[in-house]
């Protein structure tokens, strides 16, 4: 992501002012520093504000914290302040506890280098953090294909179905301040991301041209197909212009298949692939139109044509009331059970003001919802950098939040979801516990592209760039760091009680529907949509549905319509239809007795209607037992007279 920068300085000048600044390992970069780290920025569209070449060794560092009353945990640190931003995380599907997360890390600036790949992992569901860098950065002692490039950034994670890990990333050298040789690689690791013995080169790049940005991958964990998409500088498109590339690796990341030419235009950026059962997507957006497109393939070799997915009001760059460069990047994901539903999330400024808003598509493209907004709030202050992910039948999404700052200037990370394939989105949630100020680091004009987002069987992790840590003017004013929230998605519907109205119900007769409550409690922690069907005598008498909050009963109303019922004793039961990602079923169902059905006008239950009967009806009229309430419409008058005397001797 490349631009002509009138403040790019010089390398040997940038060089000097770093080395200035360090006069111990442990001192901080001055904003002066910061700034002439900024003039090494490589473009509008998605380029990272990176520094200078690199010749220091990492150190692999652990994070353990005491939380106190806080539910946000600190992913990455670095003991001079330098920052860390993009962060991407991917949760490993055969032990969830174990999750890996990225990030550009500038940790390498402290000793004269540039930002790299920052690896960060954790062994208990992201409450402590190991921190490490992909190996081949300058001065490591490993050699790979990596070795020999001066900066590494944009990270994308994802995990296999056996617990492979895969980093995508690009690596590239800085000549006089102008970024050069962008090339993309994808990293492997066998042991959830602490090691990474296998990176190759997937496209590479040379000079300004091809110049190889903005990679993210996905995993088919259905086949083992390893997925990257990147966006391919080339001189015909120039600086300013690329073209969205996808390439596949079938065998664990080892090898992969030429690059596919998705785009049809000369403008985009921001692809986005996705993959599940055989189905591979990915979206873009593109500049020429302002539009998100999408294509699909069935095979990963052949693509459709580009779709146009919806029209997009571009977020102002930079954002407003900040310095920090926006995007309105789509991000998309597909759900695993379902290779046809998928949802895409972005910002766009049609109101005047930043909004994230979400389309689905629950048959594969053909179509797709009107967008919906998903923050909730009527504020006019800003929205964006949302991350998006499927899990157990539920659309996630992240998105950093000015809502709780009047001046809409400070952010917050804020949660939503959706459990009907996007047509509403529950109440937003507020994850960071402290604002950040995005002033902070690179004097307030980057503070990343992207936030991230995984969930895996109920488990939800968020990663944001953070700054609680900074206080602009001191020695930690450059502070940006990588924090993550983690919390669980529960879904368990018990139903509480079965209640028929009346214990008799009467036939061969207009009488109206025998009323069946069925009390069902929602004992998860986010709102649902019960579907309760009732049954008598296993024979199903109808159907209704209700949204419940978390922890809240509701009543759904069945009607069990008996006017053509054979006669005889009808046990009463309700089934609660499971939750995509519910786990208990057992209480799902629940019982309500017996109803008798009986011949209209039978009230003493002998199988025949004569004068006895009618007499009965007689001397209860105007009262209130339903017994004598031969058409069930709650009051005893004339009208059941007639249907017993209508109905002697049959």
């Amino acid at each position: 992501m490349r631009r002509a920068n009138p403040r790019l300085a010089t390398l040997a000048i940038i060089t000097v002012i770093v080395a200035a600044s360090l006069t111990s390992t442990h001192l901080p970069l001055s904003p002066k520093t910061i700034r002439a780290m900024e003039s090494a920025n490589i473009g509008p569209l998605a380029s990272k504000m990176l520094s200078i070449p690199s010749i220091i060794r990492s150190n692999i560092q652990t994070i353990a914290q005491a939380q106190g009353s806080s539910d946000d945990f600190q992913v990455s640190s670095d003991p001079n302040f330098l920052p860390q931003n993009e962060p991407s995380i991917a949760i490993d599907p055969l032990n969830p506890s174990d999750i890996a997360a990225g990030a550009n890390d500038y940790k390498l600036v402290a000793s004269g280098g540039d930002a790299w790949a920052g690896v960060y992992t954790s062994s208990d569901a992201g409450k402590t953090w190991t921190n490490s860098l992909i190996p081949g950065f300058p001065g490591d002692s490993t050699t790979n294909v990596l070795t020999g490039f001066g900066a590494a950034s944009d990270p994308g994670l994802a995990f296999d179905a056996k617990g492979n890990a895969y980093y995508s990333g690009i690596v590239f050298n800085r000549i006089n301040g102008v970024a050069v040789d962008g090339t993309l690689f994808v990293s492997k690791s066998t042991d959830q991301g602490h090691t990474w013995s296998q990176t190759v080169i997937v496209s590479r790049g040379s000079g300004t041209s091809p110049f190889d940005d903005k990679p993210y991958l996905t995993v088919d964990r259905s086949t083992g197909t390893v997925y990257v998409s990147w966006t391919m500088f080339t001189t015909s498109h120039r600086s300013t212009t690329g073209a969205i590339e996808i390439s596949k690796s079938t065998d664990g990341g080892l090898t992969w298949s030429s690059p596919i030419t998705l785009s049809n235009s000369a403008s985009n950026q921001g692809s986005i692939p996705a993959a599940t059962n055989g189905i591979v997507y990915d979206v873009w957006y593109d500049l020429t139109g302002n539009t998100l497109k999408i294509a699909r393939s069935s095979n990963g070799g052949t693509f459709t044509s580009p779709q146009v997915v919806t029209s997009v009001a571009p977020l102002p760059n930079p954002s407003p009331n900040s310095l920090f460069r926006t995007n309105s990047f789509p991000t998309l994901s597909v759900d695993p059970s379902n290779s046809s539903r998928l949802s895409i999330a972005w910002a766009d400024f049609g109101t005047g003001h930043g909004i994230i808003l979400d389309t689905t598509s629950t048959d594969g493209t053909a179509t797709w919802t009107t967008p919906v907004k998903v923050n909730d709030d009527n504020t006019m202050n800003d929205h964006f950098f949302p991350w998006l992910t499927i899990d157990t039948g539920i659309i996630h999404v992240i998105f950093y939040d000015r809502r709780e700052d009047p001046a809409n200037h400070n952010m917050d990370i804020f949660y939503s979801e959706s459990s009907d394939w996007g047509k509403t989105f529950r109440a937003n949630m507020r994850l960071s516990d402290v604002s950040s100020n995005p002033d902070v680091g690179f004097s307030g004009q980057f503070i990343g592209d992207y936030t991230g987002l995984a969930a895996y069987g109920g488990q939800v992790h968020a990663v944001w760039m953070d700054t609680r840590n900074a206080v602009i003017g001191t020695s930690t004013g450059s502070n940006q760091d990588i924090y993550t929230e983690a919390f669980n998605i529960t879904k368990n519907i018990k139903i509480l009680s079965v209640t028929p109205l009346r214990t008799v119900a009467y036939t061969r007769a207009t009488v109206n529907p025998v009323t069946i409550n069925v009390t069902v409690q929602n004992q998860g922690n986010l709102t649902i949509t019960v579907t309760v069907t009732g049954f008598a005598n296993m024979s199903s008498i109808g159907t209704s549905m209700s949204k419940v909050g978390p922890g809240q009963n509701t009543i759904l109303t069945l009607l069990w319509n008996t006017t053509l019922i054979p006669l005889g004793n009808y046990n009463i039961s309700a089934q609660a239809k499971p939750l995509p990602g519910e786990t208990t079923f057992a209480d799902n169902a629940g019982t309500g007795g017996m109803v008798q059905v009986r011949k209209a006008g039978d009230v003493d239950g002998d199988g025949s209607v004569d004068i006895n009967d009618l007499i009965q009806v007689y001397v209860h009229e105007f009262t209130s037992n339903p017994l004598y309430d031969i058409n069930n419409d709650g009051s005893i008058d004339i009208t059941d007279l007639i249907i017993t005397w209508q109905h002697q001797f049959t």
